[in-house]
């Protein structure tokens, strides 16, 4: 099994993402590093776990989806994933996961649950869980939590594997192209990891810009006169933006209420489950 961690500036949380996985004890684990050239503390992290790294680099690159790629590169394992250096592994996932493929050998992808943590509030922790038509509700909708979701390295054909278009919604289009492909997924109840929320990362700080992207993948994958993402960019995104991270009881009832007209609204063009996971609040 290969995990590459992709990295810039991530000093404060990198320690915490490596023992997440060191504590695994998987015998079979391969941790590739990719450092786009961190000025903080992550040159002394490295250090310190050096030898117990597969492989790592620290240069400049494009971005996270140019390290990626760098990593995925180098990885050998049957069994692929990638953390965020500020995301960590729940004890037994790689268990878990490597046990799944082994007695599942037509599946390509297994999608996991994951425990959302806000740094600064505590009381907005939940556990998300993959409804089991998450891959029918791609492009209108993401939900698949990356750090909860491993593959197959062979289900991925394309040279290189992680579209560097993307700089917020990779992930998205990597799920994208897999069922494109006819990728076989299965979905489980299990919390594979933890999705920590700091207001820092970059879905919480990307704005407009991931909006855009979403709607430039669903226009890369559907095929539609006035794309369903449209409507998202300009109705549904706003929304999510105000909501922020403070899921009080009137914002949640008010985005509700949007929900419903956005859907009740769109599904005689596009029909139901599109506009039910387009109009569906994001992971």
């Amino acid at each position: 099994m290969s995990i590459v961690i992709p990295t810039f500036n991530g000093g404060d949380t990198l320690a915490a993402c490596l023992d997440s996985l060191l504590e695994q004890s998987y015998p079979a684990l391969e941790i590739i590093l990719v450092d786009g050239g961190s000025q903080d503390v992550t040159g002394y992290i490295i250090k310190a776990y050096t030898d117990r790294l597969a492989y790592w680099s620290s240069e400049p690159d494009g971005g996270q989806a140019d390290a990626l790629n760098k990593g995925f590169a180098r990885a050998t394992g049957e069994i692929v994933g990638w953390l965020c250096c500020d995301d960590v592994l729940e004890p037994g996932s790689l268990a878990w996961v490597g046990e799944f493929f082994a007695s599942r050998t037509g599946v390509d992808m297994v999608i996991g649950a994951a425990k959302m943590e806000y740094a600064d509030d505590e009381k907005s922790d939940f556990v998300f869980s993959p409804p089991a038509d998450v891959m029918d509700l791609l492009p209108a909708h993401n939900g698949i939590i990356q750090p909860s979701c491993f593959w197959r390295r062979t289900a991925v054909t394309r040279d290189p594997p992680i579209d560097t278009a993307f700089q917020y919604a990779m992930d998205n289009e990597l799920w994208c192209y897999l069922k494109s492909v006819g990728a076989t997924a299965m979905v489980t109840d299990r919390v594979l990891s933890r999705f920590i929320q700091s207001g820092a990362n970059k879905t919480a700080t990307g704005g407009r810009a991931i909006g855009l992207e979403l709607d430039r993948l669903y226009r890369m994958y559907a095929r539609e006169w006035v794309p369903l993402s449209f409507w998202y960019r300009h109705l549904r995104y706003p929304f999510e933006c105000w909501l922020g991270r403070n899921r009080g009881l009137l914002r949640l009832s008010l985005l509700r209420v949007v929900q419903v007209i956005y859907t009740v609204m769109l599904t005689p063009f596009y029909g139901y489950k599109p506009c039910r996971g387009a109009a569906a609040p994001g992971a």
